[in-house]
This record gives C-alpha cells, sequence and structure tokens, in this order.
C-alpha cells in the first residue's frame, strides 16, 4: 500500500505557522478582556456622571413646577394647550409637592406647548418626572403614556425623519426622571412638546417639566473621539488575536462587527429617512390594491366630497402606519440580525479552529468562553457608546436584542458544528 509522505492539507486550513501566529494566548485573551471590561465601566462612568450638554438660555417653558394650576407661561413656548381627562393633583407630585394627573379614560389626554422659530436655538433639552399607573398600550406600538417633542416644518407636517425625543411608558412605574437633547433640524418652523397619555386605559402624573436650549460642550468632541478610537482599538486587539482574519467563516465576522460599528456611528435620521420610504412605498402598494370608488351615474359624478376625504385621511393614517411601525421593528429586527450573524459566524470560525488544532476539552471550553466574553463586550459597548451620539440612545431593551441576536447566533453555529461532524464521521471511509 502506497503511503504519501504528507497528508493533503484542507485548503482552508491554516498553516502550521498560521496557527502559532492567530492562536491566542491565555494571559492575552484575558487582558483583552479585563480592557474591555474596564472600557465598559469607563463608559457607564461617562454616561452617568458626564452631561455633554450645558444651558443656553432660560427656560423656555414656565411653570412646569405644577405647584399651582397651570395658566398662561410668560416663557417663548407659552401656556398649555390642554385636550382630554387632565387636571393638577395637589400632593401627588414629588416630595408631596402638585403634579399634573391625565387619565386615559376612552380618548386621549394631552397638554402641549408650542415653540415658534426653534432655529435660533442649536440644541433643545427637554426634561420632566414622569409615573404611570395602569397603562395599557393600543394598538400601536407609541400608543402608551409618552413624552414627546418634535419639529414642524412650514406646513405644519412633523418631520419625523430627523431627532426627535419620544419616551414611552406603559404599565406601573414609579417616578422616573426623562432626559431628552436634541438638535433643531435646519427647515424646522416650529417645536411641539407634549406630554400625552394615548392607551387604552390608565393613568399618568408629571412634575417638574422643563425645556430650554442647551449647546455642547468644548470637551464632548475629544471625550468622544478617544472613547470611540479606544472601543475600535479593543475590537481589532481581540479580532488580531483570536486570527479573525485569517481563519475561515472569521472575515464575515469582522465584517458584519464592522457593520455594527457603522450603524452605532451613522446618524439616526439617515437610517429612519430610508425605514420610512421603504414603509411609505409599502402603504401606497397596500392602497393601489383597494378598489377605485365607484360612480354613480344617475347623480353624474364622482365619489362624495366626504367620502374622499375619509379615503385620504384613511390613506394618510396607512401611511403613518406602515412608516413610523416600520422604523421602530426595523431597528430591533435589526439589532437582532446583526448580532445573530456576529454570532453564527463567530461560533462556525472557533469550532472550525477548535478541530483543525485538536484542542483538548478543557482549552476548548475556555476559549469559548472567553470569545463568548468578548462578543457580549462587544455588543454592550456598542450600545453604550450611543450616549455619545446626538440622535441615538442607550436602552436596556436594545442591549437585551442584541444578547438574544448573539445567543441565537451562538446556538445555530454549535448546531451547523454538530451537524458537520455527525456528518463528516457518517461517511463512509
Amino acid at each position: 500500500m502506497y503511503l504519501p509522505a504528507e497528508m493533503p492539507r484542507d485548503r482552508h486550513a491554516a498553516s502550521p505557522a498560521d496557527d502559532r501566529r492567530s492562536r491566542p494566548g491565555s494571559r492575552t485573551a484575558a487582558r483583552i478582556l479585563l480592557a474591555g471590561v474596564a472600557f465598559v465601566a469607563a463608559l457607564g462612568a461617562v454616561a452617568t456622571l458626564y452631561d455633554p450638554y450645558q444651558p443656553d438660555g432660560p427656560p423656555l417653558i414656565t411653570g412646569g413646577a405644577f405647584d399651582s394650576p397651570p395658566g398662561d407661561s410668560a416663557g417663548p413656548a407659552g401656556g398649555p394647550d390642554i385636550a382630554g381627562e387632565v387636571s393638577w393633583a395637589p400632593g401627588e407630585g414629588i416630595g408631596g409637592s402638585g403634579a399634573m394627573r391625565l387619565v386615559a379614560a376612552g380618548q386621549r389626554a394631552s397638554m402641549r406647548w408650542i415653540l415658534p422659530e426653534p432655529r435660533r436655538y442649536a440644541f433643545l433639552r427637554i426634561s420632566g418626572w414622569i409615573r404611570t399607573e395602569g397603562v395599557v398600550p393600543g394598538d400601536r406600538p407609541w400608543q402608551m403614556a409618552r413624552l414627546l417633542l418634535f419639529f414642524v416644518d412650514r406646513r405644519g407636517r412633523g418631520i419625523w425623519n430627523r431627532p426627535h425625543v419620544s419616551a414611552l411608558l406603559s404599565g406601573d412605574n414609579p417616578w422616573r426622571r426623562i432626559v431628552g437633547t436634541v438638535r433643531v433640524p435646519p427647515e424646522a418652523a416650529g417645536a411641539r412638546a407634549f406630554v400625552q397619555i394615548v392607551a387604552r386605559s390608565g393613568t399618568m402624573w408629571v412634575d417638574d417639566l422643563e425645556l430650554f436650549p442647551v449647546k455642547q460642550r468644548a470637551s464632548y468632541a475629544p471625550l468622544r473621539l478617544l472613547l470611540l478610537g479606544t472601543f475600535v482599538a479593543l475590537a481589532a486587539a481581540g479580532a488580531r488575536a483570536a486570527g479573525a482574519w485569517r481563519r475561515p467563516f472569521g472575515k464575515p465576522a469582522v465584517v458584519t462587527a464592522g457593520l455594527i460599528l457603522a450603524g452605532v456611528l451613522l446618524p439616526g435620521p439617515a437610517i429612519q429617512s430610508g425605514v420610512e420610504r421603504v414603509g411609505g412605498a409599502a402603504a401606497r402598494a397596500i392602497r393601489s390594491l383597494k378598489p377605485a370608488p365607484r360612480r354613480d351615474p344617475g347623480k353624474g359624478g364622482g365619489a362624495a366630497p366626504a367620502a374622499r376625504a375619509a379615503k385620504r385621511e384613511e390613506a394618510n393614517e396607512l401611511e403613518a402606519l406602515f412608516t413610523r411601525t416600520g422604523v421602530l421593528y426595523a431597528k430591533k429586527a435589526g439589532h437582532v440580525l446583526l448580532f445573530a450573524l456576529l454570532g453564527l459566524w463567530a461560533q462556525l470560525a472557533w469550532s472550525r479552529a477548535a478541530a483543525g488544532e485538536g484542542m483538548p476539552r478543557p482549552r476548548r471550553l475556555a476559549g469559548w468562553a472567553a470569545m463568548a466574553a468578548g462578543l457580549l463586550l462587544f455588543a454592550m459597548g456598542s450600545e453604550m457608546l450611543q450616549v455619545l451620539t446626538e440622535t441615538r440612545l442607550a436602552q436596556v431593551s436594545d442591549f437585551l436584542l442584541d444578547v438574544a441576536g448573539l445567543a441565537a447566533g451562538l446556538a445555530a453555529g454549535l448546531a451547523a458544528a454538530g451537524a458537520a461532524l455527525l456528518f463528516g464521521r457518517s461517511r463512509p471511509a
């Protein structure tokens, strides 16, 4: 029997020299993970202790402490326009002070402030303390208790594809301070601040409501650049130590991580505008499938004006539903999908490397744990970095979606690797 001097190598397998260069030592992996933990802790401290904005003028709403019933305000935003079941609640605010109570009783209850010509300011900040009780959401994702700040154009239409604040609460929530800061878009002809409950039922309270102009601190840009550069450097060091670029399935993992980082840095309005275009096109396509109203030959005309107006209102409502709901769900689906792909590629790359190097079981488990911890730190860091952007907010719910995507991707990678191993063993020699 003829035995070759050297068994043919898999064309996808790394050479021994590459294996030695790409095999991360335990000390190197531990140092990178510790650096990642320290960086995430530093990001948390920055998000908690550092405010990148400072006041740039007097408050635009007066009387927001609600120590007395609201009346006409002397501030630029004027007094609140009240609709629905809204009442002053003495003794129900923070520390026994007064507050405003809004009840969802079959219709929306709201307080609205109108600010003309907001373009004189660079940024606007709205803040307030909100408490809810028994808020049952409506049919649409935004039908809850909410604090809202958005802008309108010269025709009075909401500029929803630009930065705006929309804090949503449902169920029972103790007093919670909500703060949102947005850059004023150049096309804004007005600003609208809302305290509103649009739900099936429930009650909300608001206290210490403020709206005022702010500007960025001089230290914001250097700090943002430093933290972003540190995050990229740590991610690159982890990928280099794992030899991701030289391993099969490693390159797709690096590219996916790059897409996630680009999504963090890309302005929110750019993403939202694209999703809104797709949602609007879908709404128009569905609307076109509906049959046109039949003409009545006896009346010698088309549909009645009231019917045409109702059809236009229905069409606009359908398009708004598709665009806003599409934006919300596209963002959430993007979190899950990108991190699921990252977990899948990383798991496939690790399974291939561990099988090719013949790692013993303890080392394989330790290496897998280090990889999973690194991915978790990447997800946490990428979400917390959004506190340094003007158009994003770091949210625990988004981080949980990232973790769910990672878990699904890792599980799929493990299943694929196990199936490949089983299939390879079952093949005849």
